[in-house]
This record gives structure tokens, sequence and C-alpha cells, in this order.
């Protein structure tokens, strides 16, 4: 809670959309407003003063994607999870609608004998044999509070690899569909794109390059490497996580820079 509190405290202004100002009137003292001045020489009033009032406007949505492959396992998924309630806390005290969701690819054996049984010509044709995965934790219209025991269960809930281009683009269209007027997206990875065995390795690492920025023209894509920095290569705004305790500081400290950037972007 405390952890929840500091970081709520920050990323609400950092997760603005705009600030919203207006003018309230009937007031015994603040600006002159110049409508209410005909109320002093007929004596009706005194209220003819106004002061501005600003108002925070968020007009946000959130998707959080969660990497599940089984490099993941054990510590990396857990602090991921971890990480993911309290930035779910921090959107839903907020008041910002998000989803979770976590990506990886279907058994490894699928993918091999999928390829076995395709045609030479086939097998030169196509860069993936595997399924992609996408597991939802929660979606836009879901209660947090209904459904946050769900993230508990994550870290037992590790895959096999990555089609990391496909699953940047589904996320990027759930946030498109949605429609507040800016649009984040925290992406969990521990490292480059791993397809299955029998898949083109390099072809889905050159495509998850191409998604980033297609992606990064859509949305505010923000990379959170879980204990490392290889998400440096594919993504231009990311911060790394090797502690749950760092985020309060030095990695709010950097996200809290980029959605600032990403606020004034928009509004240039």
């Amino acid at each position: 809670n405390s952890m929840v509190s500091v970081i709520k405290r920050k990323m609400a202004r950092s997760m603005l959309s705009t600030n919203v100002s207006r003018w309230e009137g009937d007031k015994i003292r603040g600006k002159l407003n110049p409508r209410a001045l005909f109320r002093v020489p007929i004596g009706t009033s005194k209220r003819v003063f106004r002061e501005r009032v600003e108002s925070e406007d968020f007009n946000t949505a959130v998707q959080l994607m969660i990497d599940h492959s089984g490099s993941m396992c054990g510590s990396r998924l857990d602090l991921a999870s971890k990480t993911t309630i309290v930035l779910g806390e921090v959107l839903h005290q907020l008041g910002i609608p998000f989803s979770v969701a976590g990506f990886s690819t279907g058994d490894w054996d699928d993918a091999y004998t999928r390829k076995g049984s395709a045609s030479h010509t086939e097998q030169q044709m196509y860069t993936r044999w595997g399924n992609l995965w996408i597991g939802l934790y929660k979606d836009f219209n879901e209660s947090w509070t209904s459904v946050n025991h769900r993230i508990i269960n994550m870290v037992r809930n590790e895959r096999a690899n990555t089609y990391d281009g496909e699953s940047l683009r589904w996320g990027a269209q759930q946030l498109i569909r949605r429609p507040e007027q800016r649009k984040i997206m925290f992406w969990l990875n521990d490292g480059q794109p791993c397809p299955n065995g029998g898949d083109d390795g390099q072809a889905h690492k050159q495509y998850a390059l191409d998604c980033s920025k297609e992606v990064e023209r859509m949305v505010e894509l923000m990379a959170i490497g879980i204990q490392t920095d290889a998400v440096k290569r594919y993504y231009k705004n990311y911060v790394v996580v090797n502690q749950l305790n760092e985020l309060p500081t030095v990695c709010l400290n950097e996200l809290d820079a980029l959605l600032r950037k990403g606020k004034s972007l928009r509004a240039a």
C-alpha cells in the first residue's frame, strides 16, 4: 500500500491527458467577472468575482502486456506479476481504464508437428508454425477488485516462447479500439523474441523491430525490462526493473519522464 501511494502521487500528473480549466463565478473574492458587474450599481449582489478551477482529465486507456515465455519462469514472472499488481492498483485508484494480458506461444511440439507435415514448398514459404497464445487476465470492462486475484496465479502460468511482433500488434489493436484520447501500453518483457522451434528466428526478430516502430506511431509504448536491458534493442522508451522495491524510485522517475515526454509530444 505504501508503494502504491507513492507511485500514485507521481503518476497522477504524468498520465494526465490534458488539464481542463474553467471559471466559477458568484464568488466574493477572486478576479472581477465582467458579466456580473451589473449587479453592483443595482445593488442586487456583491458576488461579482470569479475563480479559475483546474480539473484533471485523464482521458487515457492503458494496456499491460506481460511476457509468459519459459525464460520468465520463476523469479522474473513473479516480479512481473507483482509489478502488474502495483500498476493495476495505481490505475484502479486513478480511475483509468486498463486491460492486462499475457503473451507467449503454444506448445513447442505443435510447431514441429505442423511443419513436419507440410510440403517442402510450404516449409520455405512460412516463418511461423506454432500458435500465438494470449491470456486475458483483465478486460477493460471488468472491475479490478473482482479480477485482481487472477494476477496472483500468473507466476504459475509460464508457457513456451514468444511471437513479440504479433503480440505487440494485438495489444495495440485493443488500445486503438478504445475511445480515450491518450493510449499507453506497458510491455513487460525479458529479452529479444524467441519463436518456437522450426520457426524462422531472424524473421521474427526483424518483424518485432518493424512492429515496435509501427506501434510506437499509434500508441505510447513503454517497455519494462524484467531483470534485463535487452528491451533497449527493440523499444525506444524503456526502463529496467531488477527488484520490486526499485519501482517507486529509479524506475518510476524514468517512467515518469517518458510519460511526461509523451504528453508533451501529443500536445505539440
